[in-house]
């Protein structure tokens, strides 16, 4: 599922991992996207509907957050709050 999702138009990065708790039946399934465009359009998408398909299988029910970033800002955050330090 990573692969495919990880081409597709506008996915920033997309990862698969076991969870933290040790529990072997629990997996992680993160991507990330470039716009709420581009996020529709893959929720949208034939491989979401295949990972739709395999939630539906799940013995519990899963657990989805979806976060988003309304502002990203870089080194001028960390210079800000380094000046007003000092």
């Amino acid at each position: 599922m990573p692969g495919p999702t990880s081409v597709e138009t506008g996915c920033a990065g997309c990862h698969i991992s076991a969870d933290d708790d040790d529990d072997e039946n629990v997996l992680t399934f993160s991507e990330e996207w470039d716009g709420q465009e581009n996020l529709d359009r893959h929720v949208r998408s034939n491989s979401f509907r295949d990972l739709l398909s395999v939630l539906d299988m799940a013995t519990e029910p899963p657990e989805i957050q979806i976060h988003t970033v309304t502002e990203a800002r870089g080194m001028e955050v960390i210079r800000a709050a380094r000046v007003e330090q000092s």
